[in-house]
């Protein structure tokens, strides 16, 4: 069984291998869960769509930097 996962955005298939799928993930899990907590202890008066805009930004920031990161191991 391979090591390596296939994940898919949009039209663009990216080959992370188990470990980076999890840093991303994990990435990705704080930041939601502070949203949500933000969300759940006050009203920041953000608008969901701006919400949306903003969760895509920091998946592609954090997709970067784990691609950057494999990047650098490699050579």
């Amino acid at each position: 069984m391979s090591s390596r996962l296939h994940c898919c955005t949009g039209w663009t298939y990216l080959q992370l291998d188990v470990p980076q799928a999890k840093q991303l993930h994990l990435h990705m899990l704080i930041y939601t869960v502070g949203l949500g907590t933000i969300f759940s202890v006050t009203t920041p008066g953000i608008l969901a769509d701006e919400i949306f805009a903003q969760q895509e930004m920091a998946y592609q920031a954090f997709l970067k930097q784990t691609l950057e990161e494999k990047d650098c191991e490699t050579e």
